[in-house]
Formats: C-alpha cells, sequence, structure tokens
C-alpha cells in the first residue's frame, strides 16, 4: 500500500540526502515511477548515475521519532 519510501542504494554516495536520493509521502504507483525517472535524471546530470545500484521501496511510517544509522565495511 502506499505512502511508500523510495531510497536509493550506492556504494559511491554516502549521503542519498545530499543527493535527492530519498523520496518520501509517494502516494501512487504512477507517482513512484515519476519519482524514479526523476531521481534517474538528476543523478545522471550529477555524474552519479553509474554508482546507482537500485532503489528500495519500503512503507511509509510516520511519526515523532527519527533513526539514522550508517554502515561502513572495514577491511
Amino acid at each position: 500500500g502506499y505512502p511508500v519510501v523510495m531510497k536509493m542504494t550506492s556504494k559511491t554516495t554516502s549521503h542519498k540526502t545530499d543527493v535527492g536520493g530519498v523520496r518520501v509521502n509517494i502516494q501512487s504507483a504512477d507517482a513512484l515511477r515519476a519519482q524514479y525517472q526523476d531521481l534517474v535524471a538528476k543523478l545522471e546530470v550529477r555524474g552519479l548515475l553509474e554508482g546507482l545500484e537500485g532503489v528500495i521501496i519500503q512503507e511509509m511510517v510516520t511519526g515523532t521519532r527519527e533513526m539514522v544509522c550508517g554502515i561502513a565495511t572495514d577491511p
């Protein structure tokens, strides 16, 4: 169901929100397609499209708290 959130996945872009890689409150399949096409176009203009591995679509959860986590690979 909707609304959903679309988040880009990329090994080359660590701060997805800085490049428009997180889209929230998407209300329909048509809006989701439009948001994806817009994301691809903006990444292409910035020279970041090659780093796009895919997107994650998740149910949008609203509330009063937000949690941000980071993960790093330590060779």
